[in-house]
């Protein structure tokens, strides 16, 4: 009977693993256990010793169909598989975990092209030149550059057609300027409401009676009497006069007053509006 798991052997990636029995070694060694266990039938020791046996084998055959489906011998070197229609290769080739280096189509620089290449900033005689892109052409760029001169230029013809007619059209006529209310007031106060006149008998009343004081000696008491009621009632008589142009006045104030406020009211109204 072969026995597995004696004899450790390295693997591909260097680490040890148990060498394992072929599957007709696996079935010689459970029928050989069949037959032990048969034989040893009554003691129970033998008994338990080949269920163990038994499924020592089933694992060690997992095992090797595993390990064999990985392209692995039992020895540990890598089988050679069979080419895969999609065009050749191994089975660890298809593997998301393999560590075998793939296939790149990159030349790594060496030294001796960057000492060619001269990058060096101490050697080298200038700047270098690098390389560009290169301008971007594509077919929507040009398209919206286009639109951007064809509105550009339609901008500009616009622009002097305007000129030209502001040019053409006949200068425009100054508005007159409408009066303010003061204005209005001021020449309605002008034109309407007459001057105060000046006192002039009281004034010549006045130089009589300085006159009359100052020769006080040759006048007679019922002279200065009869002198005193006149002017009393040329006094009353000209308050009467100053006190009707007062309301005159008063009225004509009271009028302009209204006048300005339907005025002012009508320009608030047309400023709101």
């Amino acid at each position: 009977m072969a026995q597995a798991g004696n004899h450790p052997q390295a693997g591909p990636d260097g680490g040890l693993y148990p060498a394992y029995a072929t599957e007709q070694e696996v079935g010689a060694d459970t029928a050989a256990g069949a037959d032990v266990a048969a034989a040893d039938a009554p003691a129970a020791a033998g008994g338990a010793e080949c269920c163990w046996r038994t499924a020592y084998m089933q694992q060690v055959q997992a095992y090797g169909l595993m390990m064999g489906a990985l392209g692995v011998a039992a020895d540990g070197t890598l089988l050679a598989a069979p080419e895969s229609a999609a065009g050749g290769g191994s089975a660890l080739d298809d593997l998301a975990f393999n560590k075998k280096p793939r296939p790149v189509e990159f030349e790594p620089y060496k030294m001796c092209d960057y000492e060619a290449r001269n990058y060096d900033v101490k050697k080298a005689s200038g700047y270098w030149q690098l390389g560009r892109l290169g301008p971007e052409e594509t077919e929507q760029l040009q398209a919206k550059r286009k639109a951007k001169e064809r509105v550009r230029e339609l901008s500009s013809r616009i622009k002097s057609a305007n000129a030209e007619r502001l040019a053409a059209a006949p200068p425009a006529r100054a508005k007159p300027k409408e009066p303010s209310a003061r204005q209005r007031a001021v020449e309605y106060a002008r034109s309407s409401v007459p001057r105060p006149e000046l006192l002039k008998q009281r004034s010549g009343a006045g130089a009589r009676s300085g006159s009359g004081g100052r020769q006080g000696s040759s006048r007679s008491g019922s002279e200065a009497g009869s002198t005193s009621g006149a002017e009393e009632q040329q006094e009353g008589s000209q308050l009467q006069q100053l006190q009707q142009q007062h309301e005159l006045h008063a009225q004509q104030v009271e009028q302009i007053r209204q006048e300005l406020e339907q005025t002012l009211g009508a320009a608030a109204g047309q400023q709101q509006g």
